[in-house]
């Protein structure tokens, strides 16, 4: 780098910066969406109990850790309930508590 000259920290595709407002959904995001979708199909309503951890990443090709953090995620908005030793529960299907692209 030449002396009086500023280090430019965002990385360069082609010859423009790369788009900072814009990123691909994480992997947690894509976690969100799946259980949301579930929910939204009716496969899974108000009161019913999630498969345990295990089973539901498996079927949602998913690693323990994503699924983890998205139930995390759907639980402080209030679409599922964590009980400690019994399992997670859906809570609400109102579109006010929905996140992403089908919410309200």
């Amino acid at each position: 780098m030449r002396p009086g000259r500023l280090h430019n920290p965002l990385p360069m595709t082609g010859s423009r910066p790369a788009r900072r407002g814009r990123r691909n959904p994480s992997v947690t995001d894509e976690a969100i969406d799946k259980i949301q979708a579930l929910i939204i199909s009716g496969s899974w309503g108000p009161g019913d109990r999630l498969p345990k951890e295990k089973e539901l990443a498996a079927q949602l090709g998913l690693s323990r850790n994503s699924l983890r953090e998205a139930v995390r995620a759907l639980s402080q908005l209030r679409v599922l309930e964590v009980r400690q030793g019994d399992g997670t529960y859906v809570t609400s299907l109102e579109p006010d508590r929905r996140v992403g692209p089908g919410a309200v």
